[in-house]
């Protein structure tokens, strides 16, 4: 109860600051103070629970015709920050560049993170592996990374108010720079890992985004979160490097030049925030086998 006493204290003093700057400097426009607040109010955010939703649409262009595909994701998990807990289970599907089902069930206990993999054909495996807390490892969640693109936008606006679950909301467009946006791309596996391995200027590769955040008026939490973006590559498939998805294996090349396009839709939705959550590692993970660090899943 102290810490949240702080953190609304906190977040009174960001918007009192705010208004009543003159003389110093320029007074921030209200969207900037509710990102402000927003961002400060994660300090007192202990428990929350969470579904996304993501869908990826390939379209792939060569001289000898079409090439389509589409990813789906389906992540619901919860947090506990005080106790060091976290739970995920995502069911993945797609046709491209193979058909996939695959479902991952992930859980992080104190110092350790635990994946059970299940996918068709193979029996479920548990690998866990140390995290890093020095350097941050097990910190970020999928709250700290939308509003990591919201401490870093460029620009803010206040387009709307909305209410959800009967929570009035604002409802924030957020820019961030397309830097930051490229760095969070190639940080999520679902996405990263059917995308081109190139390293690429993001102006180019980046057409179009939109991001859209719900601030809760009351907490200034962040309860729900929309991105849609489109990439475009244009490329000679000699230039392509080979890259290899943990499921389907190595992504075949194409044999001429040729664009890929791809429509990411991501939503994420925030709920029983501060509420009692149990997270508790099954039993059949205790025995699970240390492996080195993998690439983390989205949303982990």
């Amino acid at each position: 109860m102290i810490a949240k006493g702080f953190v609304a204290f906190l977040i009174v003093i960001i918007l009192v600051v705010s208004a009543a700057a003159c003389g110093g400097g320029e007074a921030k426009e209200p969207a900037e103070e509710i990102a402000d607040a927003a961002v400060a109010a994660y300090a007192g955010l202990d428990t929350y629970q969470f579904d996304m939703d993501m869908t990826m649409e390939i379209d792939i262009t060569t001289a000898e015709g079409v090439v389509e595909g589409r990813v789906t994701v389906k992540v619901n998990g919860a947090s506990d920050k005080a106790n060091q807990k976290k739970y995920l289970n995502m069911q993945m599907s797609a046709d491209y560049p193979e058909a996939v089902e695959e479902e991952v069930e992930q859980y992080t206990i104190d110092d350790y993170m635990y994946l059970k993999m299940d996918v068709p054909g193979e029996p479920p495996k548990w690998v866990k592996w140390k995290l890093c807390r020095p350097c941050g490892g097990g910190e970020e969640d999928i709250v700290s990374q939308q509003l990591d693109l919201l401490k870093n936008a460029t620009d803010v606006k206040h387009i709307d108010t909305e209410t959800l679950d009967g929570t009035e909301c604002y409802v924030l467009e957020v820019r961030p720079g397309l830097e930051k946006l490229w760095q969070w791309i190639q940080e999520q596996q679902m996405i990263g890992e059917r995308l081109p391995n190139l390293g690429s200027d993001p102006e180019q590769v980046i057409n179009d985004f939109s991001i859209n955040q719900w601030i809760a008026k009351d907490t200034y939490f962040t309860l729900k979160s929309t991105l849609d973006m489109t990439l475009s590559f244009s490329l000679r498939a000699s230039s392509l490097l080979a890259s290899a998805c943990p499921s389907c294996g190595p992504i075949p090349p194409f044999p001429a030049d040729f664009v890929r396009t791809c429509d990411i839709t991501v939503t994420v939705v925030v709920y029983d925030i501060n509420e009692p959550v149990t997270i508790e590692l099954p039993p059949e993970a205790e025995g699970a086998g240390e492996v080195p660090i993998p690439v983390p899943f989205l949303g982990s």
